[in-house]
């Protein structure tokens, strides 16, 4: 079990550090990252809980996320509004990458927020979404079915994988 966690700790590692995994040496150093829980799984879609959130917030950026004051801050979505009492818009941070190399697009979200709409963990919490729609390469709508206030707080849970 100390070799799964170590292991674990170690691609997790590499992924924050944006490195490949080296073989041990002398000179190398370690990285430990310390969990109150381990990430029951590594597909961040899968599993709402605290350890794949904070898996998820190590290895991906969302949409927008929480300061410590308590505001929503930027990330891969630049500014957003409200369009109408059903429909925000959000405007994506442009020249973004995935590790895979692939761009990031409007169409990751409409993808992801369609993946979690069909999520056993996320499904309820994103009820309220109608739909979503790339409106072209960094700009995407989200539909409610009826006025929802908290559909910020929704884009701290939308990490598009890549």
């Amino acid at each position: 079990m100390t070799f799964k966690k170590t292991l674990l700790a170690s691609v997790i590692g590499a992924v924050v550090a944006g490195t490949t995994l080296l073989p041990m040496t002398a000179s190398a150093e370690t990285l430990r990252i310390g969990y109150s829980a381990d990430p029951e799984t590594l597909d961040l879609h899968e599993q709402l809980s605290g350890g794949v959130l904070r898996f998820s917030h190590l290895a991906f950026d969302p949409l927008v996320r929480w300061t410590k004051d308590f505001q929503f801050e930027p990330r891969l979505a630049t500014e957003w509004e409200q369009v109408d009492e059903t429909t925000m818009r959000m405007t994506l941070r442009e020249g973004v990458t995935f590790h895979s190399g692939n761009e990031f697009t409007a169409k990751d979200v409409v993808w992801t927020i369609e993946r979690l709409k069909e999520s056993p963990d996320y499904r309820a919490i994103f009820e309220p979404v109608a739909s979503a729609e790339a409106v072209d390469d960094y700009t995407v709508e989200i539909v409610t079915t009826e006025p929802y206030p908290l559909l910020l707080n929704l884009a701290t849970y939308i990490f598009p994988p890549g």
